[in-house]
């Protein structure tokens, strides 16, 4: 796999480009995360790979943010935890 910042500097990809799957189960754990997205929910655009992972990474700060609530971070003007 490529650095982060280096993978990111090639995308060049517009919305609409479409997606596929051409090599085997990765081991990777991020390339397994994009193979389970194209593969098992069966995305085929560039738009609806990332609409999956800002999803995703959207949950998963909910659930950090509210985890960490009241321990070592405190929100102000929700409803309390």
């Amino acid at each position: 796999m490529h650095a982060r910042s280096e993978f990111v500097m090639q995308l060049r990809a517009l919305p609409d480009t479409p997606v596929t799957w051409t090599g085997g189960r990765p081991e990777d754990e991020d390339a397994r995360l994009v193979w389970e997205a194209v593969t098992r929910r069966r995305l085929t655009t560039y738009r609806s790979v990332v609409a999956f992972f800002r999803s995703f990474c959207l949950a998963h700060a909910r659930q950090l943010l509210g985890h960490l609530d009241g321990i070592v971070l405190r929100m102000r003007g929700g409803a309390p935890s």
